[in-house]
């Protein structure tokens, strides 16, 4: 209650479902709550994320908030401003050009190199 409570009185829209898929650029702050969380087009504005996993594609203007266990910042990914986390596992695949910072055990930050196929 007390993280949504600070991301409402900011003026973000919140969105509440097991599995969200977001295809649409995001043109207002929005919190997201649920099991899996994919941003596929970017945001004009801040996001936060409460949820076990989300991955990020496109541009994002603002600040990016990640609570919960597994983040992806896709390598298409953009990030104008910082990422604060409290995660087990960010990959950081992408471009993120303001600061990361909070509480995580695992940053990687090269995608993993697929097998070659024979």
């Amino acid at each position: 209650d007390t993280f949504m409570a600070r991301y409402e009185s900011m003026g973000y829209h919140r969105v509440t479902a097991d599995v969200i898929e977001v295809n649409d650029k995001l043109t207002e702050p929005t919190i997201f709550v649920g099991r899996v969380v994919k941003i596929k087009r970017g945001s004009d504005r801040g996001i936060g994320i409460l949820c076990l996993s989300a991955e990020i594609d496109g541009k994002v203007v603002g600040n990016v908030h990640f609570t919960g266990l597994d983040l992806t910042v896709n390598p298409d990914a953009e990030l104008m401003e910082d990422l604060d986390v409290k995660a087990l596992t960010v990959n950081a695949y992408g471009v993120i050009n303001g600061k990361i910072t909070g509480i995580y055990q695992t940053l990687n930050k090269k995608p993993p190199e697929l097998p070659e196929a024979e």
